[in-house]
């Protein structure tokens, strides 16, 4: 069951798996909206995991991803085209023909593009001052025959906004999920898997929070979520959501600093009405004000809780302890207006005598006493149930200690999200609703404004689109804000210092930051990029190999995201995070603060020593390390996949506000230009002196006094003088050393001709005793690239928890060992990656899957026990922190009931800890290249026969297979009737509430699966407007389809909190909505279940944007061993069959209670009442008992749609009561 993924000897991106990723080495994936800064949350598709993986993975590791100004992984496409074309865009310095353009608009230069870009660009602007980037996909994708028979008889009406309105919400986490560890396919085909070409749209106004008001803060973001809300020429609130979800696509927005950018994709057919409807929000859009209550309350609810102050820690440690209060506070206290009330000006804990609010920042001399814990009471503005929506996020509470930072009067120091407090308190809803007018007036301007929009029509036809639809936009003349003119934002005197924090996760980290002038005119450098490039290495003679030799680190991530929050125009920040194990911790603070670090350990001296990675003797940048990553950073950019639609005009939107036309496409991407002067200057500002520490560990709530009710007092920490002496002083180390040449750079980059007719799927060339080939060579997309995939089938992980934390334990430990010598592969774009599924994985490219083989076989030989202890350490703290997540504790309970075999992380933590070296080697070791079988898939720019090297190269390394047959992966069939697991989660210090009603239903076929989707499609829209909207039950509400092992299902979940609604009342409002969902779907017009079921055939006629997602689509059918190549073009087919009256049966047998066959399981995992006096389990405490989790009934009297004894209280018990379904393929 080990899973590994690496790419090709063509290849410049890794092969994705979506259902097998439980544990991952990850280097260059592209991930969608991931995560976003600060208040650039997205509009309703926030993914708070999303966000705590991206900040603990290696994103700030510029090494290993692009320049980006969305907090994304390697940014992909848009380089410089070396051939000339005309059609195609400027190449080099060749001018560009003069398109014919009407007397509104002018033509400005045409942006440089990479050689495998098929897209035509142009860029004009229109007389109100808006520019816009038109790009034609005519050239490179053509209508698929199936789509035009569709746009023959498909002219729909636009005038559709008068249909009740759905929002739409994905929450990632849950849905991926849910249908990655069930071994099951994704029925909810997800659009960027599939990739119905969807034209698209994005429009960047440039201003965003800091034009926020004194008086009320988050304002700005606010009204980005207004203008969604109706306008005059579509008066119905969620007119424009609406008409897009139900033409295959989605929208969103989000604020930054200086810039606020929305987006949309939609069916190519309906882009005229879509930007249309999109224009409105800026041309006039309503905002009523009595839409301003619901949508505050939305605002309120994103925003989740940065962190939770210890009583004893003045509020101003979130806003600028300066910064001017409301008018209508008439306390002399300088708090925040986001952090006072009339009633309550100061937080009650702040009021006690010995503690003054602002006496840590009243003299130069102090420095803020940071530290910061997740459980104490937090003031009223903070305390209502939405904010406890979801953990305060360590990522928050490093952003928000920055904003206390800044200096008096500086933008940086605003509290940019908002919330009901800010947008509520002291201001009355006209007055609020006239200040948003006069926002969108003064700053809604057309000047403003870049437009990026993208589709498969002619230059020409989008040019007049956009030249009728936007010029309505008004252009106000009013110049547009700059902030050149402040002061630097973080001055010395408060910056340096030294934080303490507590995290909400068991990790020890330390972060070193350093804030700099603005570098965004140096983007043909990118000096930063460089500087990180330098620390972020992970090969020999780097920072992180240093620190992992000596077992003191786990990760090291440096470099700046480039959102809004970490480089606008007035500052950038440089930051080196470690990931620590706890000995690195214990060298860290061997003896306290009076031993920072031990002599002999350099840990910061390690980081901090400079002129070591990344100088010559002489002090200079090197110009060959430069030269290495403008020839990386080059490949990347001229054979890059390209991006989903969407993603890429949101991308171009942005980058529009920040380079010159031309540079469009290359600004985030390329480093043009080698400024020794300018990257000197930044290395030489990376110096003790000026550096911002923050230690981050539970240990730190001792080493502050805190005793068990919260109490304590702090320390003003200053970082002592006798540290920076020492830092000073430290000699070269030899271990640490600038990298050695890229010897995984390839040279080559010839396309092999085909030598016969290319089938349209891929084709079985060798099956064998040890495993099956498959091949296909591609001919479409042109690049030089390949996938190889490789399928270990093994079943040992299976076999307990034991061997399932081996499992995950050997995943860990091999990341280690194969670091050094695979880096320069990864970063030459032989992607790889090492990961646990059902049965495992493993893909690659010839180069790195010899190193994976070779490193397979010697991993014994290379396994040290002071490192085995610490990396078992580290597995102990993941699996801890998962048990304490409410929703990780509700989708193991849900799969334990469901699988036949599923071990949770809590089962997973128990056993870890008992697990030796010498058990590793001798138990789990020998299973990984002994599979029962393999299956390959090689599929790109490769030859027939070098596809059979590769699965020759393969066979060579494996071990005669267990005599054993391979485990069958069943799925337990649910009793007849509502069934329910309730549990208190394991920290009751979150209020987080998690409920999951699942309704199986059978076992799948292609009909039922059609039949799933269609429901799911359709019920998205209505469980999100009901259940959240209306209902206010949470914010992540959602519908997802599930696949388990062959059986489908459906289920709804509505992450809440304890302290605002019961999981009864939440499960009964889900069953009310489900009858009620029912009766709509049995009384939809004809014509509306015709047009619904157009959407769904348009999402499945697939046109692949990318190589990558060919494969992965195919490859999806070769590890579930369906085969099924051309199932798409099947469902279709399917489609076409369905009837209303088949869509109410399957719905009704899924949801109806009186039916004789409704199963459904009810998972309830009930957060914390009072988490101001509440602390997690502890650690110890979870290992030293056999089950954590408290199984609950329901209290006399409760009223539940589940029976009493219908309730689940030992697991185990009752699944040995069920009947299994058998192994089910869906073909």
């Amino acid at each position: 069951m080990s899973d590994v993924t690496v790419t090709s000897p063509r290849d410049s991106s890794r092969g994705h798996r979506d259902d097998i990723s439980v544990a991952s080495l990850e280097t260059t994936e592209r991930h969608h909206e991931i995560g976003l800064p600060a208040n650039r949350s997205a509009r309703r598709d926030v993914n708070t995991e999303a966000i705590t993986k991206y900040m603990s993975k290696r994103l700030l590791s510029l090494a290993n991803r692009r320049y980006s100004k969305k907090i994304r992984i390697d940014r992909l496409g848009r380089m410089r085209n070396v051939s000339k074309s005309a059609s195609d865009g400027a190449t080099g310095d060749e001018a560009p023909l003069t398109p014919h353009l009407p007397t509104t608009c002018q033509a400005l230069d045409t942006p440089i593009k990479g050689r495998c870009d098929k897209k035509e660009y142009r860029v004009i602007k229109l007389e109100n001052g808006l520019t816009a980037l038109l790009v034609s996909d005519i050239n490179r994708i053509q209508h698929s025959v199936e789509e035009d028979e569709d746009d023959d008889d498909s002219e729909e009406s636009d005038e559709d906004g008068d249909m009740e309105v759905e929002e739409e919400e994905e929450e990632e986490e849950d849905t991926e999920e849910e249908d990655e560890e069930e071994g099951g396919r994704d029925c909810k085909q997800k659009q960027t898997d599939t990739s119905k070409y969807l034209a698209a749209a994005s429009l960047t106004v440039g201003v965003g929070s800091f034009e926020d008001p004194d008086t009320i803060p988050g304002l700005m973001h606010f009204l980005e979520h207004m203008v969604f809300m109706g306008s005059e020429k579509y008066p119905k609130e969620n007119d424009f959501d609406f008409f897009i979800s139900n033409h295959g696509g989605h929208d969103n927005g989000h604020t930054d600093m200086e810039h606020t950018t929305f987006y949309f994709e939609v069916q190519e057919r309906n882009l005229s009405a879509g930007l249309d409807r999109f224009a409105q929000f800026f041309i006039n859009p309503l905002m009523k004000q009595e839409a301003m209550e619901r949508e505050r309350e939305a605002v309120h609810s994103e925003f989740h809780p940065p962190f939770f102050l210890h009583p004893r820690v003045p509020s101003t440690l979130l806003s600028p302890p300066q910064s001017s209060i409301h008018p209508s506070f008439s306390t002399q206290s300088s708090i925040h207006p986001s952090f006072s009330t009339p009633e309550c000006s100061i937080h009650p804990s702040f009021s006690t005598p010995e503690v003054s609010i602002h006496q840590t920042f009243s003299t130069p001399e102090f420095h803020p006493p940071f530290f910061l814990h997740p459980r104490v009471s937090i003031h009223p503005s903070f305390s209502t149930p939405e904010f406890q929506m979801a953990l305060p996020e360590d990522s928050y509470r490093v952003q928000q200690i920055f904003g206390a930072f800044a200096a008096k009067g500086h933008p940086m120091g605003k509290f940019t999200w908002g919330n009901e407090a800010t947008l509520n308190t002291g201001i009355p809803d006209e007055a609020l609703h006239t200040k948003l007018h006069e926002l969108r007036l003064k700053y809604y301007s057309g000047h403003y404004m870049t437009l990026a929009v993208q589709a498969r029509l002619s230059l020409d036809a989008l040019q007049e689109e956009v030249c009728s639809i936007f010029s309505q936009v008004p252009n106000n003349k009013v110049a547009r804000p700059t902030y050149t003119h402040l002061e630097f934002p973080f001055p010395q005197d408060k910056f340096h210092c030294l934080c303490r924090v507590v995290p909400t996760k068991e990790e020890h980290s330390v972060e070193i930051s350093w804030a700099l002038p603005s570098l965004l005119s140096h983007y043909q450098t990118k000096p930063l990029h460089y500087v990180s490039h330098l620390l972020g290495h992970e090969g020999r003679g780097s920072i992180l190999s240093y620190l992992k030799n000596k077992v003191w680190a786990a990760g090291l991530y440096a470099g700046n995201d480039e959102s809004g929050f970490e480089h606008n125009t007035t500052y950038a920040v440089m930051s080196i995070s470690v990931d620590l194990t706890d000995e690195g911790f214990c060298n860290l603070e061997e003896s306290g603060v009076n031993c920072f670090f031990n002599p002999k350990l350099q840990v910061y001296g390690a980081v901090c020593h400079l002129p070591i990675p990344g100088h010559d003797t002489r002090g200079r940048p090197q110009r060959e390390g430069f030269r290495e990553i403008q020839q990386i950073e080059r490949l990347k950019f001229e054979y890059a996949e390209e991006m989903s639609t969407v993603e890429n005009v949101e991308s171009l939107s942005e980058a529009m506000q920040l380079y010159p036309p031309a540079h469009y496409l290359t600004g985030e991407a390329l480093q043009e230009v080698y400024d020794p002067k300018v990257i000197k200057d930044c290395l030489d500002s990376l110096v003790p002196e000026t550096c911002n520490i923050i230690i981050s560990s539970k240990t730190q709530e001792n080493f502050c006094g805190l005793t068990e009710n919260g109490s304590g007092t702090n320390t003003v920490w200053r970082i002592p003088e006798e540290w920076k002496l020492r830092w000073a002083g430290l000699p070269p180390s030899p271990d640490l050393f600038i990298p050695t040449p890229n010897l995984f750079i390839p040279d080559t980059f010839d396309l092999l001709t085909p030598e016969k007719e290319v089938p349209e799927y891929p084709e079985r060339l060798v099956e064998d005793e040890r495993g099956t080939l498959w091949y296909r060579q591609d001919v479409k997309f042109q690049l030089p690239r390949t996938y190889c995939y490789v399928y270990f089938l093994s079943d040992v992980a299976l076999k307990s928890p034991r061997m399932a934390a081996c499992q995950d334990l050997f995943l860990a430990l091999f990341e280690q060992q194969v670091m050094e010598d695979v880096y320069g592969a990864a970063m030459a774009q032989y992607v790889y990656s090492l990961s646990s599924g059902s049965q495992g994985l493993l893909s690659g490219s010839r180069e790195v899957l010899d190193l994976l083989l070779h490193h397979l076989e010697t991993f014994g030989e290379e396994l040290g026990e002071k490192t085995f202890l610490e990396m078992r350490q580290q597995q102990v703290k993941c699996y801890y922190n998962a048990v304490l997540k409410p929703d990780k504790v509700r989708h193991d309970l849900r799969l334990s009931v469901l699988q036949q075999v599923h071990w949770t992380s809590l089962q997973k933590l128990q056993e870890v800890k008992s697990v030796t070296a010498k058990d590793l080697l001798q138990e789990y070791v020998p299973h990984i290249l002994a599979p029962s079988s393999v299956r390959v898939l090689v599929q790109g720019n490769s030859s027939a026969q070098e596809a059979r090297d590769l699965y020759g190269l393969l066979k060579k390394r494996l071990r005669l297979p267990a005599k054993e047959p391979l485990t069958q992966l069943c799925t337990n069939k649910l009793a007849e009737g509502a069934w329910g697991v309730r549990v208190k989660a394991t920290n009751p210090a979150n209020t987080n509430t998690s409920v999951i009603n699942y309704y199986q239903h059978h076992q799948g076929t292609l009909r039922l699966e059609v039949l799933h989707e269609f429901i799911d499609m359709v019920m998205e829209g209505h469980v999100f407007d009901q259940l959240r909207t209306k209902e206010q039950l949470g914010y992540h509400v959602h519908c997802t389809n599930h696949n388990t092992y062959g059986i489908l299902g459906l289920s709804v979940t509505v992450n809440t909190q304890a302290n605002k609604f019961s999981v009864s009342h939440v499960d009964q409002r889900i069953e009310a909505f489900l009858e009620k969902f029912l009766k709509t779907v049995r009384e939809k017009e004809k014509a509306e279940i015709v047009e619904l079921k157009e959407t769904l055939t348009s999402i499945k006629q697939t046109i692949d944007l990318t190589l990558r997602e060919e494969v992965d689509r195919n490859w999806s059918e070769i590890v579930h061993g369906e085969y099924i190549f051309d199932r798409l073009k099947k469902q279709v087919g399917l489609i076409q069959e369905l009837t209303q009256e088949a869509v109410v049966e399957c719905l009704s047998e899924l949801v109806s209670a009186k039916g004789d066959t409704y199963r459904k399981l009810s998972v309830q995992v009930i957060g914390g009442s009072d988490p101001e006096t509440s602390t997690p389990l502890s650690l110890d405490h979870l290992l030293g008992q056999d089950g954590a989790l408290d199984f609950l009934s329901p209290e006399e009297g409760e009223q539940t749609s589940v029976p009493r004894d219908h309730f689940i209280t030992d697991v185990a018990a009752f699944k040995d009561k069920l009947k299994l379904y058998p192994p089910t393929k869906i073909m």
